[in-house]
């Protein structure tokens, strides 16, 4: 009896040993659970689904290998869990030999796949810079009193005993801990919240030494659940066979294949597909075979995951990160809180104090003194008060915003708005100083805020109630230009270009409008720069007539040119042109010269008229060479 009792033993504990006979992925239950706490998620990801077709449609990839920055935060309750620096190593060297398709097993793939298996171009790093600067060796080692994780993301919290994440649009975070439920790993498809973006896998199947247990022990699970972080689904698209996974060179499946060793082919042909059917690939990383039996990613694969990284792509940004990167040794102004600082750049023993706001002084990010910024009370605002009234459809983490002044340097802006609940209203108010500037929305996506996803708008005030700029519906982006305190058509004649001058003055005032100089001095001169001016309005510009101030242009071109169908008033001026060959004005509308004088001082004609254009002279006007 003693032998049967050992063996009924032996039996229930290998019944619960958390050993998976199979592999068993939890990524797509974990987008189930995304899209039933989260109702925008499935937009989210029908919106990175057009954009991946689109991409893959134009075939304009053409940058070099991409290189991802990891960090693996190791979140351990027991020594073992706490697997080494070398077991760690040995997956980032798995990825990159898979992804590469430089795995010594690819030659074992079938001569029927080896056209489609494909270098993905996409290698993998450590990382060497935190997000702070300082150097690091890429690892975090947290560890914890929670003894085994679920699929419930609690690994990714600090406050709920894991680890929180590095940012996600610089570094792939990687959890590796002890998985319930025999789950080897799971991943977070593109779209998700960032503070839970990455890949959690357990500790017993990563890499291909220390813990890493048969028959996952060769590092794949992580490759195939970094393809399902790159926007890739299983072979046989979690359906039957009329379920695709948005491949066309990875045959129909009906369901997951759990090929083990020998890796016999052909194994299954689970979808008739008519002439030129292949059977089941189950060599490829996103089947659910053992690790010795998986070889490739195909040409399909690869454009979808490279579809990321394409110029507005959801992984675009990993393209910039520094995560892989030399650190820089601690300074004063490197911008970080680093070394001994108590601050950023600030406090310690080192750097100068930090800023507070009742120093007297403006520092740090205050606007004024010990005003504005993000830690001091709003400054008041002396100039001009310009509200931003954003009407968010169901995206507003697309939503950014700036406003460029007269020599394009960005004077105000906000945005992206991830944490504004959908279709909710903000207010912003921005202090500016007189000027003319430009206010740009945009949408990271390309389809505005009106009105597919939500029926979005923004408007621009001043401290009037005046509209300065308002929409909605755009692409990526849209522009107004505007001025403060309005147009500013009463010419500042020192100026000679921004804000005030007579070129800013035509160029906002609306037709009709009398532009007039003030302060001018007798005899003065008005350069109108070396194209002249293009007038497209019925304009009136006026100087006191005894003053006879000169209009000129220093360029090759018609110091004015009148577009037809306008009429431009011209009182008190006399207009010259230094051109060798070109007429001081082209007139093609109505020119009304009053008490103004056109002047040619190179010989050429004064005025050159189209057909239908008129000239009216009045009150002493004159042309002459």
């Amino acid at each position: 009896m003693r032998p049967l009792r050992l063996i009924i033993i032996c039996f229930l504990v290998l019944l619960f040993i958390d050993l998976p006979a199979q592999r068993i992925c939890n990524t797509m239950e974990h987008l189930e659970k995304e899209i039933q706490e989260d109702p925008k998620r499935m937009g989210r990801l029908l919106k990175i689904e057009e954009f991946t077709q689109r991409a893959i449609r134009s075939g304009s990839n053409t940058r070099s290998v991409i290189t991802i920055p990891v960090v693996v935060h190791v979140v351990y309750n027991t020594a073992t869990e706490n697997i080494s620096d070398a077991q760690i190593q040995s997956q980032i060297d798995i990825l990159n030999e898979d992804f590469r398709r430089l795995n010594a097993d690819a030659s074992n793939t079938p001569i029927e796949f080896q056209g489609v298996a494909a270098d993905a171009e996409i290698e993998f790093c450590l990382a060497t810079v935190a997000p702070n600067g300082a150097p690091t060796n890429g690892i975090t080692r947290t560890q914890t009193t929670i003894t085994s994780f679920g699929t419930n993301d609690q690994v990714k919290y600090t406050s709920s005993g894991g680890k929180d994440a590095w940012p996600s649009d610089e570094y792939l975070n990687v959890w590796v801990c002890d998985i319930t439920g025999g789950i080897l790993g799971y991943a977070q498809f593109p779209g998700g919240d960032a503070a839970t973006d990455g890949v959690v896998n357990d500790y017993a199947y990563f890499g291909n030494i220390g813990t890493a247990t048969p028959p996952f022990d060769l590092g794949r699970t992580m490759t195939h659940e970094v393809g399902h972080w790159l926007n890739l689904r299983h072979i046989w698209g979690d359906g039957g066979c009329g379920v695709d996974d948005f491949v066309s060179d990875t045959p129909t499946a009906g369901g997951p294949n759990y090929t083990g060793t020998p890796c016999t082919f052909p194994g299954p042909n689970s979808c008739n597909d008519g002439t030129g059917d292949l059977p089941d690939m189950f060599q490829n990383y996103m089947d659910y075979s053992d690790d010795a039996c998986m070889n490739l990613f195909t040409s399909g694969q690869k454009a979808r995951m490279n579809a990321l990284f394409d110029l507005g792509g959801f992984r675009e940004s990993l393209l910039t990160s520094n995560g892989c990167g030399t650190p820089l040794p601690p300074s004063c102004d490197d911008g970080y809180q680093n070394g001994e600082e108590t601050g950023v750049d600030c406090g310690g023993p080192d750097c100068p104090a930090c800023p507070t706001c009742d120093d007297g002084v403006m520092n740090g990010e205050e606007t004024g003194i010990d005003c504005g910024g993000p830690d001091c009370p709003a400054c008041p605002c002396l100039d001009n008060e310009v509200s931003i009234t954003l009407n968010f459809d169901n995206y507003p983490e697309e939503t950014s915003w700036q406003i460029l002044n007269d020599i394009n340097q960005v004077v105000a802006s906000g945005g992206t708005y991830g944490n504004q609940p959908d279709g909710s209203t903000l207010v912003i108010d921005v202090c500016l100083t007189d000027g003319c500037y430009d206010f740009g929305i945009l949408d990271s996506y390309g389809d505005g805020i009106c009105c597919g996803y939500g029926n979005g708008s923004y408007s621009v005030t001043d401290d009037a109630g005046n509209i300065l700029a308002s929409g909605g519906s755009f692409g990526f982006s849209e522009t107004t230009a505007f001025c403060l305190p309005g147009c500013q058509i009463d010419v500042d004649v020192n100026a000679a270009s921004g804000y005030g001058s007579i070129m800013d003055a035509i160029g906002c005032a609306t037709s009709g409008e009398i532009i007039t100089l003030t302060s001018a001095i007798a005899g003065m001169t008005i350069d109108l720069g070396s194209m002249g001016i293009i007038i497209d309005k019925s304009l009136t510009i006026e100087a006191n007539p005894a003053d006879n101030i000169i209009l000129t242009s220093s360029g090759s071109a018609p110091t004015i040119i009148l577009n037809s169908g306008f009429t431009l008033t011209l009182r008190g001026f006399e207009i010259q042109s230094t051109s060798v060959d070109q007429p001081t004005i082209s007139n093609n509308g109505i020119l009304i010269l009053d008490n103004s004088t056109i002047k040619n001082n190179m010989g050429n004609p004064q005025l050159i008229n189209s057909t239908g254009s008129q000239v009216q002279v009045m009150n002493s006007s004159s042309l002459r060479k």
